[in-house]
Order: structure tokens, then sequence, then C-alpha cells
């Protein structure tokens, strides 16, 4: 098991991810950024990156991220866990959205495709 948003979560995340660097090409003309600010996590900010290397996680402040999500750690759980959908957590102002708006929008599919990426590692993850 390994605690959600740890460092040892992330390099799981990332391993999980790099199977995936074909994904690559349908990200190099729309690239997507998604900064979250996770108050109380263990790594209280990083990024998912969809571009022309693949999908992957920094730690940390993005460079010009599409988005900004901040959110509570029980938030971010919940919505990793499935207990709750972004759109509820937004709708019940739990999760603020700063950004591109309908870039985002734009890219829902590709990131349910980064969620898929990562089911199993939820599977093994701590909550």
């Amino acid at each position: 098991m390994v605690t959600y948003l740890s460092p040892q979560w992330f390099e799981h995340a990332n391993a999980a991810l790099a199977q995936h660097r074909d994904l690559g090409a349908a990200w190099r003309k729309h690239p997507i950024i998604l900064q979250q600010q996770v108050e109380g996590a263990p790594t209280p900010t990083y990024a998912l990156v969809l571009d022309g290397g693949g999908p992957r996680l920094t730690v940390g402040d993005a460079e010009d991220p599409t988005a900004t999500f901040r959110l509570s750690h029980e938030t971010a759980a919940a919505i990793a866990q499935g207990a709750i959908s972004a759109q509820a957590a937004f709708q019940a102002g739990q999760l603020h959205i700063e950004g591109e708006v309908t870039t985002l929008i734009a890219g829902l599919e590709r990131l349910a495709a980064v969620g898929d990426i990562l089911a199993d590692l939820r599977a093994e993850t701590e909550f």
C-alpha cells in the first residue's frame, strides 16, 4: 500500500503513466497542464501534464498551467476514490478552478484516460 499523494505514490503513478507514452501524439497539438493545490496533502502542489511527451505527474508548481484546482486533501481523496465527481465537488464549493476551463472541458476524454491508467494504483492506495 502507498499513501495517497506521498512521494512513493507519485513514483508508482509515474511508472504506470510511463507505460502509455504513446498517448503523447494525441496531446501534442493540444497539451493540458492541470495543476492541483491540495491543502493538507503530503505533497500539496503537483501537476498532471498531458503533452507530446505522454502523461506524467510533476511535483511542485507548474510553469504556465492550463488550469489550477484548489481543494482539500479530503476532497481530493474522495474524487480519486470515485466517491464524488470533480463536477459535484465544484458545485458544492469544495473545488475551486482557475484558468482555461473551456480547454479542460474539451480535454475531458483525455483526462478520463489518465484515470483509467491509474485504476490499479487506486486499489493499492491508502487514502
